[in-house]
């Protein structure tokens, strides 16, 4: 007899005892990791999830369940990476490809890079200090 899953029948699947061993392990493995659904995490939040990955690392034993938290961990790592390089370089933008493309824009767009540079020279030496 075949059984058919669709997402909101997983949790009953579980529990029965219908459900292959690999199944019911894989979908334990992924209902904790229901992290991985949030879009937007806040910088606190996947520091905290990293930190979980790194501390769980060592208790698992399945091949690919280790595989699925180094990923993880990768991942998380990179996103911090990725903010703190955001943060620190603040935001760049350059309106100039937009005058190349229509002429007249060159108006405006000449007085918004300048603005744009004192914003980014002012945020700069805010966050340096000085």
């Amino acid at each position: 007899m075949e059984t058919s899953i669709c997402s909101a029948d997983w949790n009953v699947l579980v529990a029965t005892e219908q459900t292959p061993d690999g199944l019911s392990s894989e979908l334990t493995f992924y209902d904790q990791h229901s992290w991985c659904l949030n879009a937007f995490p806040t910088i606190r939040e996947v520091i905290a999830h990293l930190r979980g990955e790194v501390n769980a690392l060592p208790l698992i034993e399945e091949v690919w369940r280790r595989d699925e938290v180094q990923t993880n961990i990768m991942l998380l790592s990179c996103a911090i990476s990725d903010t703190l390089d955001d943060y620190l370089g603040g935001a760049r933008y350059d309106f100039s490809q937009a005058a190349g493309v229509f002429g007249p824009s060159r108006v405006i767009v000449r007085p918004m890079n300048r603005l744009v540079r004192l914003a980014t020279h002012a945020r700069t030496s805010l966050v340096k200090g000085r």
